[in-house]
């Protein structure tokens, strides 16, 4: 009877144990975006449309590309920004557009890993209005 009890504890305490989520289950995984340059090229039925865009993506993604691995799910390209037709560069948000698109792998020609938002190291007299006033609070906030 000794027995059968000690193996019930031994059992439940094993099952306890491997029952418990480690500390690093409990938080997600932390998606770090990269800034990049992206030529893309989307193939419509009677069109086809290339984007030059400067923008935010995961990692993860990037990693995927390096590898050589095409997910055919479409990813997300946040925090965008663009050339104007003024050859400004200029924020892809605005009042209606929240700057946030989402593309396919396999849409992406080119691929530029860059250090820093292009608002932050394009020249003041290559940034359109809205870029301006983006660099200056960003300017200030990092000031305080």
């Amino acid at each position: 009877m000794k027995n059968l009890i000690l193996l019930s504890s031994l059992i439940g305490l094993l099952t306890l144990l491997t029952g418990c989520d480690s500390p690093r289950d409990e938080f997600p995984p932390k998606r770090e975006k990269t800034w990049v340059f992206l030529e893309l090229e989307k193939v419509m039925k009677n069109d086809t449309s290339d984007f030059y865009l400067y923008g935010e993506i995961n990692q993860s993604i990037l990693d995927n590309i390096a590898n050589g691995i095409i997910d055919p799910a479409m990813f997300e390209f946040s925090t965008i920004r663009y050339i104007n037709e003024e050859d400004l560069l200029q924020l892809y948000e605005d009042e209606t557009d929240s700057g946030i698109y989402f593309f396919r792998i396999e849409d992406i020609q080119t691929t530029r890993v860059l250090k820093a938002d292009p608002v932050l190291t394009f020249p003041e007299n290559e940034l359109g209005e809205r870029a301006k006033e983006f660099k200056k609070r960003i300017l200030l906030t990092n000031r305080e």
